[in-house]
């Protein structure tokens, strides 16, 4: 009898090993092929998060009034989620959309990707999905240092480890990547803290408008086909805020929040979802993330309108970029879209790790992958979300379409890496100038 259950024993270890599932997706090497697309597979079916429509306040704008402040303050703006009445049963419920609909031109591109046997004809496709791929076959390397954010105490740490190891892995040329020169703390040369000897790029990270928010990133991204910073255009940059999170609380919250506030099954046309559960758990300053948000797309929006040759772009063109809030073991979006005056926000924050906080999930690498190529998979929404979601933000009514037009002209990205020995002042009083 004991050989007999020894043997049923390795029978189902045998099934288990060759079946593909996220959990052995980290044992892949370079000849896994197929099991990379059954992964990418399961994803598109499998795999979707919430994002819900926030709603800005001002305390009060009078036409003099200052109204602009920095990423860090919290003395004039804040955040809440927006809720409307629903006219049939008068309910307040929020409104939101899911993330294959935000990111509809990246599901499209995994769902060709898989149909076509790993083959694009894109060549900027192309690429992004090289670094995918490249990266989770080389995981298990970078998991090991990403093991050790549970015993880092200082933001630093995090910045850079997560930077270096888990962000930057994941562009073509992961040298292309520089956090917040800040954290240098006025050292020439750092290196990542987890121990490996790699040096940490750094540089300055400033963006935004003195008229409205403005301040620096923890992280910036240029996910470039070239090995180097002679790119002026920084449409493309992918920008992050890394916070560290030790609170226990926090880590129970996170652990069971799907089971405290599970995601309702939405019946609504093209994705919209009124009854989703807002999650209480909190990864970051959400202030901080939600003016980040608005800063880079209002950048972006700027350089599309100085753009002689924009007429032509307006078929894949979206005036916004996805910001990210990442911790140690969590990651939460936010992107505000300044023609339809919309800002959406992660309804919880998503799990980086599985239970044991040993390996990274697959779809958490997925996520992060498509928010860095923002400029290829972030989606216009379909007019039928566009109409629901437009002006729920209600910032250009507060402001006034001349204050919103100043902060247009106003807003800069001023990405400049290299920056260690000589890092860009904090000061709160800084001013652009065109």
């Amino acid at each position: 009898m004991a050989t007999f259950s020894l043997t049923k024993l390795r029978f189902f270890a045998l099934i288990k090993t060759f079946r593909p599932s996220y959990a052995n997706f980290r044992n892949i090497h370079s000849s896994n092929d197929i099991v990379f697309r059954e992964g990418l597979e399961r994803y598109v079916s499998e795999h979707e998060h919430a994002l819900a429509a926030c709603q800005i306040y001002g305390n009060h704008i009078e036409k003099e009034e200052r109204v602009s402040e920095t990423f860090g303050e919290t003395t004039f703006w804040r955040f809440d989620w927006y809720e409307y009445r629903d006219t049939t049963t008068r309910e307040e419920k929020f409104l939101g959309v899911r993330s294959r609909t935000v990111f509809a031109r990246g599901y499209e591109a995994i769902n060709n990707y898989i149909k076509n046997g790993g083959k694009l004809q894109n060549s900027q496709e192309a690429i992004a999905f090289a670094a995918l791929k490249r990266f989770c076959f080389k995981r298990e390397e970078h998991e090991k240092s990403l093991q050790k954010l549970s015993y880092k105490t200082s933001e630093a740490h995090v910045a850079s480890i997560v930077s270096h190891h888990l962000l930057s892995q994941l562009l073509p040329y992961p040298s292309n990547y520089f956090v917040d020169s800040y954290y240098t703390n006025g050292k020439s040369e750092v290196y990542c803290p987890c121990g490996c000897g790699e040096p940490i790029n750094f540089g300055s990270t400033l963006t935004g408008s003195p008229n409205l928010f403005y301040g620096f990133a923890d992280a910036v991204l240029l996910p470039s086909k070239r090995n180097q910073y002679t790119d002026t255009e920084y449409s493309t940059s992918a920008v992050f805020s890394v916070k560290k999170k030790t609170d226990e609380m926090y880590r129970h919250r996170l652990a069971y929040q799907d089971l405290m506030y599970p995601s309702s099954d939405s019946n609504e046309e093209d994705g919209i979802s009124s009854e989703e559960h807002i999650s209480e758990t909190n990864i970051c300053d959400e202030t901080l993330l939600c003016k980040q948000a608005i800063a880079v797309s209002f950048c972006k929006y700027r350089n599309f309108l100085n753009n002689d040759n924009r007429r032509n772009d307006l078929s894949n063109f979206v005036p916004a970029v996805p910001v990210c809030a990442i911790t140690n073991d969590a990651y939460q979006f936010a992107v505000y879209h300044p023609e339809l005056d919309c800002l959406l926000k992660s309804t919880k924050p998503l799990r980086l790790f599985d239970e044991d906080y040993h390996y990274l999930k697959f779809s958490a690498i997925v996520d992060l992958w498509l928010m860095i190529y923002h400029s290829l998979y972030f989606s216009q929404p379909s007019p039928h979300i566009a109409d629901k979601l437009r002006g729920t933000a209600n910032l250009i009514h507060q402001l006034g379409e001349e204050r919103v037009e100043n902060v247009i002209r106003s807003s800069h990205w001023l990405f400049l890496p290299h920056l260690c020995q000589n890092p860009f002042s904090r000061a709160p009083k800084l001013r652009f100038y065109d």
